[in-house]
This record gives structure tokens, C-alpha cells and sequence, in this order.
């Protein structure tokens, strides 16, 4: 890590907490309301949802009731809001349009 950049990423939420699955690197806070991620847990997130979005079919199947949301530009705060408001999964189905 001599050349690798050390910065942190902060996000921060009002939202109840939140627990990671147990995939997720040990490292990342239990708690919504600030998660801070290094260089490394943020590639690790992005490498395993790149994995699970290219073993989804191109067209599924969602039972109804389904909440339908538009593009969050990954907007954290929002997502988290939704999920407050509507319900978390997997209680509540959604289908995000973005």
C-alpha cells in the first residue's frame, strides 16, 4: 500500500442502522449514520457487486406488491430514506429504474 492513495470516504445518514451481510469486508461499521470506507473496502464493494450484477438475468421476474423507484445517482441518503419510508428488503420488494 506504499503507493496506494490512503484517503477515506464518509457518508453520513440519519436512517436506523444498518448490518452488512456477512460477505462484506469485517471492517465496515454497523452503524448508518457515518460509514467510512478506505481505498480497498471500496474496491472490494465494487468488485463484488460487479460480480453479482453480471450473474443476474437480463429480465426477471418481481412479485407484486413491487415499490418501482427512479435513478437514485447513488445517492446513499435517498436509498436509505427509501428504505426507512417503504420498508427493508427483503419485507419489501423494489425495482429501481437507474
Amino acid at each position: 500500500m506504499d503507493g496506494m492513495m490512503k484517503e477515506r470516504w464518509t457518508c453520513y445518514s440519519c436512517a436506523t442502522p444498518y448490518t452488512p451481510p456477512p460477505s462484506l469486508p469485517p471492517s465496515l461499521p454497523l452503524s448508518s449514520s457515518q460509514v467510512t470506507l478506505n481505498e480497498e473496502e471500496v474496491k472490494i464493494l465494487c468488485q463484488r457487486s460487479r460480480e453479482i450484477f453480471l450473474s443476474q438475468p437480463i429480465l426477471i421476474e418481481v412479485e407484486a406488491p413491487v415499490k418501482i423507484c427512479g435513478d437514485l445517482h447513488g445517492q446513499y441518503y435517498d436509498l436509505l430514506r427509501l428504505f426507512e419510508y417503504g420498508g427493508y428488503p427483503p419485507e419489501s420488494n423494489y425495482l429501481f429504474l437507474g
